[in-house]
């Protein structure tokens, strides 16, 4: 419950923070400035971009020798996306598991490859960093530099509080690998380093996909569809309407940054980074900045929900036929 408990309030509270002084008239004017046509049409490239995760998901179990229908995957993924709005980074672990009951797919390879993608992402949202660099270096470099070296740099404390981490995690590393290399030969031992190496198979399949270029495609589509998704409300919302091209991009990458923190769908988090961004990156009001990041982060949650929703109820329900075939055709004993 604590795990569960300590981000909804954590959530809560920074979402509280961030709107404390934003009245009920200007959200009401905030809805009212968006072009509806567009933030309904935002959802498309949204999902196609969850579509193409699925896809780029089945290349990296297909040298493992597994090819899961791709209905199956997305609706693993969305159903993955869904979980992850009620407990941070529990949706890698369901959709894996997920996997394994309507594909058999092990889980530990399938959470492999969800590791693999993460850090294709991490790959990915750094190369869109240095392109938002490069095209707004002067305004993006001050807001990031502000945020982000604040106080840090030459802090006595901060520093030996990251090397003490450090120096921790090689002392618990070593200790961990000189007790399993001691018991080596122990039932437990054997079984845990089974799973360790194929979640390790999972993790490398990358270098074994069989269409290389395909799955790079795939995954510079994938940032693409989160892109046009972010533009369309942005251009679509008045007050922003007029922002430079390189805004969209901008926003993308601030508001990426902003989901990576460890609440449920970056809730409040999302909305700093972009109300905070928009405004010291572009001069937005800060009325105006609340409500896209309002407008933008409300319309993908709910629309996570309802097709995670739709689709989590539809592998119950493949499963439950699944289990029922299965039960009827073992013979008798």
């Amino acid at each position: 419950m604590l795990s569960i408990g300590l981000p909804v309030v954590f959530a809560i509270g920074l979402f509280w923070y961030v709107y404390r002084n934003f009245s009920v008239v200007e959200l009401k004017a905030s809805l009212s400035a968006a072009n509806y046509w567009l933030l309904i049409g935002s959802l498309v490239p949204l999902a196609a971009s969850h579509y193409l995760r699925s896809l780029r998901w089945r290349q990296l179990l297909a040298p493992l020798g597994y090819r899961p229908p791709i209905s199956q995957m997305f609706a693993a993924v969305m159903s993955g996306y869904t979980a992850n709005l009620i407990l941070p980074r529990a949706g890698e672990v369901l959709r894996c598991t997920i996997l394994q009951k309507t594909a058999n797919v092990p889980t530990e390879i399938s959470l492999g490859n969800v590791l693999a993608e993460r850090v294709l992402d991490l790959v990915m949202l750094g190369l869109l960093t240095v392109l938002a660099l490069v095209v707004e270096y002067e305004r993006l470099s001050a807001f990031l530099g502000s945020l982000v070296m604040t106080k840090l740099a030459g802090s006595a404390i901060t520093s030996g509080v990251v090397w003490s981490f450090v120096g921790g995690g090689f002392v618990i590393v070593a200790f961990a690998l000189t007790l399993l290399y001691t018991f080596r030969n122990h039932r437990i031992v054997v079984l845990l380093w089974g799973f360790l190496t194929r979640l390790f198979n999972g993790l490398v399949s990358v270098k074994d996909v069989q269409n290389l270029p395909l799955f790079m495609l795939y995954s510079i589509l994938i940032w693409l569809g989160y892109y046009l998704s972010s533009a369309m409300v942005l251009y679509g919302f008045s007050p922003t309407a007029d922002l430079p091209v390189a805004s969209a991009l901008v926003l993308n990458v601030i508001g990426a940054f902003g989901m990576v923190a460890p609440v449920q769908g970056g809730i409040g988090a999302y909305h700093y980074m972009v109300s905070t961004g928009l405004t010291a990156i572009y001069a937005v009001e800060t009325k105006d900045s609340l409500g896209l990041a309002f407008l933008l982060h409300t319309s993908q949650m709910l629309f996570t929900l309802v097709l995670g929703g739709v689709c989590f109820l539809w592998l119950s329900q493949q499963t439950s036929k699944q289990n029922t075939v299965s039960s009827t055709t073992k013979p008798a004993t």
